[in-house]
């Protein structure tokens, strides 16, 4: 065989590789797509989800044959607090020295000391903002059944609530694909089948 058929050949089979990798990836790809609602991963969440609901459950071993190959956790929004109030907790920073009052008048500039007249004059094209000047950090906050508390003086923040931890999907973590294929391989399933199996699970 000439040294020319040879890389030929070489070249099909590398070309031939490329198109089978191609074809699992893309067939993987779409059951772990974390944005897909019809996704494998989607349902794994949701199952997951389920489960934390009923039993407080937030992480799974994924087995393989019987052997763990990862795990899959759920990911939670951090507890803090939430306005339901604009109007109520405004007036709070502003009676509290943490924060003032200031009116935008669209893009229009107009001198300081004719805002108050203007104001009086025709409210409705000022739209009222309030700018926060002191430290209002989750930090100095404490939730306790859904009220908020500001810690330096002990008082309830009116017009926030406190939104508990919620999740907010999943991750995947300590995932040993070797060891995917090593279980399967002891399981007796070969290459052919594992492709033919994912085929299955998409359209």
């Amino acid at each position: 065989m000439s040294n020319e058929l040879r890389q030929t050949q070489l070249a099909s089979q590398i070309f031939e590789q490329l198109a089978v990798a191609q074809a699992i990836f893309k067939t993987a790809a779409n059951m772990v797509d974390t944005k897909n609602d019809e996704s494998l991963r989607a349902e794994a969440t949701q199952r997951l989800y389920e489960m934390y609901q009923d039993t407080g459950v937030d992480r799974v071993k994924l087995k393989v044959g019987g052997e763990t190959v990862g795990y899959l956790s759920i990911v939670f929004t951090k507890a803090q607090p939430k306005i339901i109030n604009d109007f109520a907790y405004n007036n709070w920073l502003v009676s509290n020295d943490l924060g003032h009052v200031v009116f935008e008048l669209d893009s229009e500039l107009i001198p300081p000391e004719d805002m108050d007249l203007l104001y009086a004059a025709h409210p409705g094209w000022f739209n009222r903002l309030v700018i926060q000047d002191g430290d209002l950090s989750p930090d100095l906050m404490d939730g306790g059944g859904g009220r908020v508390v500001y810690k330096p003086t002990g008082e309830i923040i009116p017009g926030l609530i406190w939104e508990s931890e919620q999740p907010k999907g999943t991750i995947l973590s300590k995932f040993n694909a070797e060891g995917v294929f090593n279980a399967l391989r002891h399981a007796g399933i070969d290459g052919n089948q594992i492709m033919g199996y994912l085929a299955e699970q998409v359209d």
